[in-house]
């Protein structure tokens, strides 16, 4: 809370390169320029201006009422194909079933919703269907992670040991031969390509759609503004690292504790039956934690045990005390 809260300002994105920097690095690569790069209190260059513009207009976005209705509404439509999917698996024709990756199932569901809910796009991955978006998207997260890791020991060895141009704080020549010697950073920049290419087609075809003004997907909200294409490509793209992934990972965790500890799942399904029985409609205010408490219960503790994001790199650019009285200095 001190950090992320209290005293945010302070606390941001790193920009030397050290032995953990790769990670963000390479993220950079694959987002280019959005909320999640871009630096902000103290040590961004143009007094907090371009974080601060993201920030207020994505909040008022995700506040609006029909955005959010949308949202409801997409995410119970995909949650039913998702359930026929696997009711399928489980009875096949000879009355057996078969082995299911729910990790799978659970993120070509939060998939499928995101495009719908970002990008107005229909598309069906959890019955199988290819999406050409979606795969450049999981292979160019994976080849960053990946990459970044490889890379550790030559980002320590070009900040500590390398001058400049060979080394250096910015990496210098040693960091660009490596990148352009490793298959997987070569990857990872085809897939970024493709990104761009399917993002410039879904604007182009919100733009020429003649029911612009009444479309309300993030990315017809955010051009209804006036913002740029090129900004709102990356912007969407970092939404997508944040509701996709993190959604996914939830309930991939959260089905693992379920299969571990057999009573709370018996305990989760009486509540489910008795308040939302088959049939029953669903809406936000029906999945409420005034309403489903124990369903509540069972997703803060699987976020407690298993946070779909467990570390947020961040760098001090003023002295600091934290609450405990530990020094913090500046980077």
């Amino acid at each position: 809370r001190h950090i992320l809260k209290d005293e945010f300002n302070k606390y941001t994105k790193p920009d030397t390169i050290t032995t953990l920097d790769p990670f963000f690095y390479y993220l950079k690569v694959f987002l280019g320029s959005g909320i999640f790069v871009v630096k902000h209190g103290v040590a961004s260059s143009d007094e907090n201006q371009e974080w601060a513009k993201m920030r207020k207009v994505s909040a008022q976005i995700f506040n609006r009422k029909n955005f959010n209705n949308m949202m409801q509404d997409v995410f119970i439509e995909k949650a039913l194909v998702l359930r026929r999917f696997l009711e399928k698996k489980f009875v096949d024709k000879n009355g057996g079933g078969s082995c299911v990756d729910l990790q799978a199932c659970f993120f070509n569901f939060t998939f499928d919703s995101i495009m719908r809910i970002f990008f107005g796009e229909d598309v069906n991955t959890a019955e199988g269907e290819r999406n050409k978006y979606g795969k450049a998207f999981d292979d160019a997260q994976v080849a960053s992670r990946l990459h970044g890791v490889d890379s550790i020991g030559l980002f320590f060895t070009c900040s500590t040991f390398l001058p400049w141009p060979l080394g250096g704080e910015h990496g210098g020549l040693a960091l660009r031969i490596w990148d352009y010697l490793c298959p997987r950073y070569r990857h990872l920049k085809a897939c970024t390509k493709v990104l761009d290419i399917e993002s410039n087609r879904l604007v182009k075809k919100c733009l020429e759609d003649p029911k612009f003004s009444e479309r309300r997907d993030l990315l017809a909200l955010f051009l209804q503004a006036k913002f740029s294409p090129d900004f709102v490509k990356q912007m969407v793209l970092h939404f997508i690292i944040a509701g996709r992934d993190t959604t996914a990972c939830l309930l991939s965790w959260m089905f693992y504790e379920l299969c571990r500890n057999q009573d709370v799942q018996l305990q989760l399904h009486e509540e489910i039956m008795m308040k939302l029985p088959p049939g029953t409609p669903m809406d936000w205010k029906s999945l409420s934690a005034g309403e489903m408490p124990y369903l509540n219960g069972v997703i803060y503790e699987a976020l407690r045990l298993w946070p779909p994001v467990p570390f947020d790199l961040k760098m001090a650019f003023e002295d600091d005390v934290l609450p405990g009285g530990w020094k913090v200095p500046k980077m």
